[in-house]
């Protein structure tokens, strides 16, 4: 949180899927790709608003899908 190494996700209580995505993003060249799974709540939490609305702004977000679990094919996942 304090480093700096995570300017727009390492806010609040830290989720490390957050963090994990914006470390993806940094180690890419500029005209690079990466394939992450992560909660839907990347788009949606408050801690990562500034992450996604970096992505929004830089145009950078190729595409983003968010899957219901109801028919609990993942038991333990709500």
């Amino acid at each position: 949180r304090n480093s700096g190494r995570f300017p727009l996700c390492g806010r609040g209580r830290i989720n490390t899927y957050a963090v994990f995505a914006e470390l993806a993003r940094q180690v890419l060249c500029p005209v690079g790709r990466a394939g992450v799974i992560v909660p839907s709540g990347i788009a949606t939490d408050d801690t990562t608003k500034f992450y996604f609305q970096d992505i929004m702004e830089t145009r950078t977000l190729a595409s983003l899908y968010d899957f219901e679990n109801r028919r609990k094919l993942f038991p333990a996942v709500d």
